[in-house]
């Protein structure tokens, strides 16, 4: 944890070769790593925490659909995100969480009726990384994709 940045990428990317690197740029990889490296109990630990962002979807647990996909407020967060999608700066992760704070506001949610819902979506758990930082290195299409996904899972009213 206390190595330089650089060190630590160079280090990690042999347990990231299983992944198609090649669909980030080399700053989102880096940044990805950041974001994970504090994490991590051994540097090998890279690849099972950053499997989520490999891929168009991301599995999710039974379990964590159960009590977060089917709650009345997910499928109402998840296509308010997706409707204001557009209005995410996503190079700017404290603007990319502000969004969804915002839309919190005007969804009248707050807390793990907001958070896990999107987190969920995105990452295919409800505990993790900043997640304005994952907004950002996901990028909108993956986020997009993603949010689809989830919304297929959500219970329909």
């Amino acid at each position: 944890r206390s190595l330089p940045l650089k060190t630590v990428v160079e280090r990690a990317m042999p347990y990231l070769a299983g992944f198609d690197l090649n669909s980030y740029s080399q700053d989102s990889i880096k940044d990805m790593i950041e974001l994970l490296r504090e994490s991590l109990v051994k540097l090998a630990d890279i690849k099972d925490s950053a499997a989520f962002f490999f891929g168009d979807t991301v599995p999710v647990e039974q379990e964590v659909k159960d009590s977060v996909l089917t709650a009345a407020e997910a499928k109402t967060v998840l296509e308010a995100l997706r409707a204001n999608i557009s209005k995410i700066p996503f190079t700017d992760p404290k603007g990319a969480k502000a969004v969804v704070d915002e839309l919190g506001k005007e969804l009248g949610l707050k807390g793990k009726n907001l958070y896990w819902p999107v987190r969920v979506a995105l990452s295919g758990k409800t505990q993790g990384p900043d997640l304005g930082s994952i907004i950002c290195i996901l990028g909108e299409k993956r986020v997009a994709c993603r949010l689809e996904a989830a919304l297929g899972l959500c219970k329909t009213t």
